[in-house]
């Protein structure tokens, strides 16, 4: 008698005489097997009937990698059907954390429901194209991540700082020095750094500058930033120059007392060694900034996860190190001045 897997036979769930068929028998005899006591499908233990295993296996290989090849795929895709099981996919219908999509539309439409990629567990599902995980618009993605040996804070010392507007660059700033350092800014703090230095050039920054000045004489020097900026509000203008402050774009600016280095564009190598030391590491992307605390790294020390911290969301976050150095530019190690 041959042994399988739990996932290697579908059986008849109901109260019946529980028929079992293997996986081999039934693409064998087709999707029209059914209990011979009940007539129900049987079912495996991911809940997949048989012709649902059938229609799944004609856009998944062994690896789970998503291959539309014929025209008639590509006009499915096109048509925003799941790739899985062909039903009918959109926003419209499903939340937006139940779609999974090639996270840089890099060609066409590939879509997945949730339904379908829970059905296999731990499977990976990427894009023909270019080969990322497929991801929802809320960020979660089609794959398990992958497990290394973890090198970094063992746990954060504050909560991150979440940014206002676009100030994801001041978020980073003030989450990375409290975590390096120990400091207590918060993001208006580091972004205040920034607008009152030599990078910030132009009228808008002008007006803020001559604002918070204005703010800070009628309630005394000794006034915190947040202070100042709730006394702007009621200043002629000054909330408008403090409005576009928050949503306009800046860079970081440290302050006095806080080393840090710069590099162009980060590595594997500066990020291990940087959590290795158990300092934080900010890095930007085409538009945002984000916050490491800690890495995993395979048996040959090369990375394969990033933990990091997302001052757009305020809360941590778990990467593959291949989606990650894919997008990573310049940033800063914070709390060493040299590796």
């Amino acid at each position: 008698m041959e042994s399988y897997l739990s996932g290697e036979i579908f059986v008849c769930l109901s109260q019946c005489q529980r028929a079992v068929v293997c996986r081999r028998c039934a693409q064998e005899q087709g999707s029209g097997v059914a209990c011979q006591a009940c007539a129900n499908l049987p079912k495996d233990v991911r809940g997949l009937t048989i012709g649902e295993f059938q229609a799944m296996s004609e856009f998944l290989d062994l690896g789970m990698e998503l291959r539309p090849e014929s025209e008639e795929e590509t006009a499915r895709v096109a048509a925003n059907l799941c790739i899985a099981c062909l039903e009918t996919c959109t926003e419209v219908q499903y939340r937006a954390d139940d779609i999974f999509v090639c996270p840089v539309e890099c060609g066409g439409t590939v879509m997945l429901c949730r339904a379908c990629f829970a059905s296999y567990g731990d499977g990976e599902f990427r894009c023909p194209g270019c080969k990322l995980l497929l991801r929802t618009r809320l960020g979660t993605r089609a794959g398990a991540t992958p497990k290394g040996e973890y090198t970094g804070m063992a746990e954060l010392p504050s909560p991150g700082c979440v940014q206002a507007g676009y100030q994801c660059y001041a978020a980073a700033v003030a989450t990375a020095c409290n975590w390096a350092v120990g400091t207590d800014m918060t993001a208006d703090d580091a972004m205040h750094l920034y607008l009152m230095s030599g990078k910030a050039t132009g009228q808008a920054f002008e007006a803020y500058r001559k604002s918070f000045t204005a703010a800070q004489e009628k309630i005394g020097a000794t006034a915190s930033i947040g202070e100042v900026h709730e006394e702007m509000q009621k200043i002629p203008l000054g909330w408008a120059a403090l409005e576009y402050a928050v949503d306009g774009c800046g860079v970081p600016e440290f302050p006095e007392g806080v080393p840090f280095f710069y590099f162009p564009e980060l590595t594997g190598e500066i990020l291990v060694e940087a959590c290795a030391k158990g300092v934080p590491v900010m890095w930007s992307t085409a538009m945002h900034w984000l916050v490491a605390y800690g890495c995993e790294t395979d048996p040959e020390g090369d990375v394969i996860v990033v933990h990091s911290f997302d001052p757009s969301t305020g809360i941590p976050d778990i990467a593959r190190w291949d989606e990650v150095s894919r997008k990573a530019g310049e940033g800063y190690v914070v709390g060493i001045s040299g590796i």
